[in-house]
């Protein structure tokens, strides 16, 4: 592995952990940081939110590091549309900033685009 590659695994394996981390954030801490949202969303819809958040952070994570083939940029590509439709729905509803859905963002074009910079 080149020092290149290695950068760009270490790179890719902190923004992939973070999205895992946003979904385990979003379980333990969103209720409290937003009480208005389970109620709006209803439990199943709120609860699959940060648990796929979880499984999409592990997988990208796995595909990283190669353990699985899973298309890491298509689906960083989505979770960052994800994040960004999460801080656009927070801003209109109640002009609140949605700190995590930004990381969600960050994370996500990171990981796309470091992963698709080296798979060229």
């Amino acid at each position: 592995m080149t020092q290149q590659e290695a950068k760009d695994r270490s790179v890719s394996s902190c923004a992939a952990f973070l999205i895992a981390f946003i979904g385990m954030a979003h379980e333990v801490v969103g209720p409290t940081l937003f009480p208005w949202a389970p109620p709006w969303f209803g439990p199943f819809l709120w609860h699959a939110i940060g648990v796929v958040a979880i499984v999409v952070g592990l997988l990208c994570l796995a595909g990283v590091w190669q353990v699985i083939n899973f298309p890491v940029v298509p689906v960083a590509l989505l979770a960052g549309i994800g994040g960004i439709a999460a801080m656009t729905l927070m801003a209109v509803k109640t002009h609140e900033f949605h700190y995590f859905a930004m990381w969600l963002a960050i994370a996500s074009f990171t990981l796309a685009a470091v992963q698709h910079r080296a798979s060229r």
